[in-house]
């Protein structure tokens, strides 16, 4: 059969077709690769399959190029050269299609959604989503502070699954049942050294069969890997997704991510400059929001001041190439908390050094911040009484007090044993 640019459909149709007779194990494989694929003939007689992404490229390149070049070569019943690129064939654009474009994309971006009114994803924090416009498609945001970033981090994807997003948590430094159990304590409102020790009481064990059932019902997916590349979390997300529009990936974190293959004969910077750009390019290609954790440098953990990105362990690639940089500051000692220029202990400032949404800087409101459970809320719109969970004022004891009451209480126990 004579291959040409009319009837190149009608033969990726019958390759489609013999590829899935021939390999019957790899049929679903094969029809991951169909629906991200267009084939396109070229004026050398050449077949270049079109993928979607550059990752979708390197993994038909890697496992079924060399399949679909036998099938191609038997269809055709002669020598076929196929070839494999994630760029479209070029193609002029006049000015006036590229601004129906733009204004299609504006449109979209500021229409907000019915549940959050937000243009982005939600993150349930009103003066974070104004200044950001929620966490948006096609971005990276960067998080970084000296502690509690995960619990923030945690706070952000649960907000978004109840809201009917999908989300994706990567990570490097924890396994899943750690993870799980994170995610467990803050919805439940225990306190985590109560979690981490073991020492529950017995309403404990009613708020987590209560949350259990309830978080089991969100759409959140763990993937608990030391070696996690940007390709590897482009493919999990596409070839997870099926379809599903509303999508957030949270990378914990970007300092323990593995390099790129080309990458890693190069040094650490280099290697995380090219991750950090990875992740934006994957968060343009998949159109989701990427939110990645990243480690303030050890040099600066314990300065009793405001986090700045220079402060980073990797400051340069992020301030580049990242769309949005949080940076979280909080007391974590009873020496900042009675500095006038530092948080109070119930109290967490956002500031958001790099903010491609134009607005930056300290938002507008403090957020409260419950030391005990790791959980963020609004601070002005607090309501103690909404939570009948918050049986102690965890907001008004210090770290010290309640290293002191757990000592008690373990006292007290091992008096009644």
């Amino acid at each position: 059969m004579d291959i040409s640019k009319d009837n190149i459909d009608q033969v990726w149709e019958q390759v489609a077709t013999r590829l899935k007779s021939e390999y019957p194990k790899d049929a679903l494989s094969f029809d991951s690769i169909f629906a991200h694929v267009s084939p396109v003939y070229n004026n050398d007689g050449a077949v270049t399959l079109v993928a979607d992404t550059l990752s979708f490229k390197k993994w038909i390149e890697l496992n079924y190029l060399a399949s679909i070049s036998d099938v191609f070569c038997s269809v055709c019943n002669d020598y076929v050269k196929v070839r494999v690129s994630s760029i479209p064939s070029c193609e002029t654009i006049p000015i006036d299609r590229g601004l129906e474009f733009a204004f299609s994309e504006i449109v979209v971006r500021t229409q907000p959604s019915p549940k959050t009114q937000t243009v982005g994803i939600s993150t349930s924090l009103k003066d974070l989503d104004e200044s950001t416009g929620g966490l948006r498609n096609g971005q990276l945001a960067v998080l970084s502070g000296r502690a509690y970033t995960q619990e923030f981090a945690i706070n952000l994807a649960i907000t978004a699954a109840k809201n009917g997003v999908r989300v994706y948590y990567f990570s490097m430094s924890r396994s899943l049942p750690i993870i799980a159990q994170s995610f467990l304590y803050l919805e439940a409102g225990i306190a985590s050294y109560r979690m981490a020790s073991g020492h529950l009481r017995e309403v404990d064990w009613q708020y987590l069969a209560d949350t259990t059932g309830y978080l089991s019902k969100l759409d959140i997916n763990f993937i608990d890997s030391p070696c996690v590349t940007c390709e590897e979390i482009e493919n999990t997300v596409a070839l997870a997704r099926k379809g599903k529009k509303d999508v957030l990936v949270v990378v914990d974190q970007i300092d323990q991510m593995d390099a790129p293959d080309e990458l890693r004969q190069k040094d650490r910077k280099q290697q995380i400059a090219g991750i950090v750009q990875g992740l934006q390019k994957a968060a343009v290609s998949m159109d989701v929001p990427v939110l990645a954790l990243s480690s303030i440098a050890r040099a600066h953990q314990y300065e009793s001041q405001r986090p700045r990105i220079e402060d980073m362990e990797y400051a340069d690639p992020i301030r580049l190439y990242a769309d949005v940089v949080m940076l979280l500051d909080m007391c974590l000692g009873s020496i900042e908390e009675e500095m006038d220029s530092r948080p109070a202990i119930d109290e967490a400032w956002v500031y958001l050094d790099k903010n491609r949404n134009q607005a930056h800087g300290w938002i507008g409101h403090r957020l409260g911040f419950d030391r005990a459970i790791g959980t963020f809320y609004d601070y002005v719109s607090r309501d103690k009484s909404a939570n009948p969970r918050e049986e102690e004022q965890w907001e008004d004891i210090s770290y010290e007090e309640l290293k002191k009451m757990f000592k008690e209480e373990n006292s007290t126990s091992k008096k009644n044993k």
